[in-house]
């Protein structure tokens, strides 16, 4: 519960609380960094792999805002050189 806090819902929260100052001033960018796991989701990743829905909902959102000259754009960042993807690997 504390991992899906962390990854979906404290992100979903953020971006309500900011949006509407966004849409007033008409200009606002908001970037998400994420997993790449959403794209090629993995049994032992799914609270990383279920970004994809929280992606997908800021896609049609960022189609919402557009009109207010507010961005929303999602980074997928590949590896990094971690103790932890030596283990994966």
């Amino acid at each position: 519960m504390q991992a899906i806090g962390r990854n979906m819902i404290a992100p979903l929260m953020l971006i309500h609380a900011v949006l509407p100052g966004m849409k007033e001033r008409r200009f606002g960018r908001i970037v998400n960094i994420t997993s790449r796991w959403w794209t090629t989701p993995r049994p032992h990743m799914t609270v990383s792999s279920g970004g994809a829905r929280r992606l997908r909902r800021d896609e049609g959102l960022s189609l919402e805002v557009a009109s207010h000259n507010v961005t929303i754009n999602n980074l997928l960042p590949e590896r990094f050189d971690t103790d932890r993807q030596h283990q994966m690997a």
